[in-house]
């Protein structure tokens, strides 16, 4: 297979780097989002902007050469799209956006264009706002004290119910449990006592 690195490391493409020779140097230099330029064949890296490096804590001399699968331990190929989870040496999980294409930097060279997005806070607070939503739909459905579904889930199930038997022309039921004589119990022993017969009816 033709191996640009090996020409790119032995100086027979001239003219500057990589991205001086894609006429955007600048943008390459800044871009907030890391970027790597790789060897299509490969996936060796040729060149990383300085955010690959900030993101990544990891200097040239220690990425580039090295395939960016065996760092993200993640297959590639020039047209993924992907989500990947990754750990650093300090065992701290970050998760990425990646995004590779093919660029063509000359006639004859073409590398693959990868960009890697930290969407690491973005995930997490995705998650917090799921295990919130997920709390707040509990104390909203659900009676704190027999821990039983409330009245409300109970008008929401029951107009599914509802809407499913016209639908399909069947018929459903609907039963009531009474404690028996629960409010002279509950008189005559106090809330405290009336409450643990709740919850023993409940379970």
């Amino acid at each position: 297979k033709h191996d640009i690195l090996e020409e790119y490391l032995q100086g027979r493409v001239v003219g500057g780097t990589l991205a001086q020779l894609a006429n955007y140097a600048d943008l390459f230099a800044r871009m907030s989002e890391a970027v790597f330029l790789l060897d299509k064949n490969s996936f060796r890296i040729l060149e990383c902007n300085p955010a690959a490096l900030k993101l990544f804590k990891m200097t040239e001399d220690d990425l580039l050469g090295r395939p960016l699968t065996e760092i993200l331990g993640h297959e590639l190929n020039a047209g993924i799209k992907a989500e990947i989870t990754w750990k650093n040496a300090a065992q701290h999980q970050f998760v990425f956006e990646v995004a590779a294409a093919p660029l063509k930097i000359l006639d004859y060279i073409e590398v693959v264009q990868l960009v890697a997005r930290d969407v690491t806070e973005v995930k997490q607070a995705q998650r917090e706002l799921e295990e919130m939503n997920a709390v707040l739909r509990k104390l909203s459905t659900t009676d704190e004290m027999t821990e039983l579904k409330n009245l409300r889930y109970f008008k929401e199930v029951l107009a599914s119910v509802h809407n499913q038997a016209q639908n399909f022309h069947k018929e459903y039921g609907v039963i009531f449990l009474d404690v028996d004589h629960f409010k002279k119990f509950n008189d005559r022993n106090g809330h405290p006592a009336g409450d643990q017969v709740l919850k023993m009816v409940a379970q």
